[in-house]
């Protein structure tokens, strides 16, 4: 159910699910955590609530060891981008490719911004 209310957005209910004791870097079937969802799909306010209930802002999915901030840069989400580097995301992280969050982005001003 977390990482179900993370990919859709409900911030109310990650928090309700989260003070019910749902594990914040529990692993979905495909090895991704509610914080990948939420970034992948641009939920900054669901990220700040993970965030703030114990998520690693530098944790990787097992798959593709991808973080939050190579999927919210692949997806061009530039204020959950910047909310994450202040909560000091590793902009030099690289996925299982070798890939930085700047790489897996088209767009100038994020390649910046990382």
């Amino acid at each position: 159910p977390l990482h179900l209310a993370a990919w859709a957005g409900h911030v109310s209910i990650v928090g309700l699910l989260c003070d019910a004791g749902a594990d914040v870097s529990a692993l979905a079937v495909d090895g991704v955590m509610p914080l990948h969802f939420a970034a992948q799909n641009g939920h900054e306010a669901v990220c700040k609530e993970l965030i703030k209930r114990g998520a690693r802002v530098n944790a990787r999915d097992s798959k593709r060891q991808a973080t939050a901030l190579h999927l919210a840069a692949a997806k061009g989400h530039r204020d959950l981008i910047a909310y994450l580097l202040n909560k000091n995301a590793d902009p030099a992280a690289r996925n299982a490719k070798g890939r930085t969050a700047a790489d897996l982005t088209e767009n100038a001003a994020i390649r910046e911004l990382l």
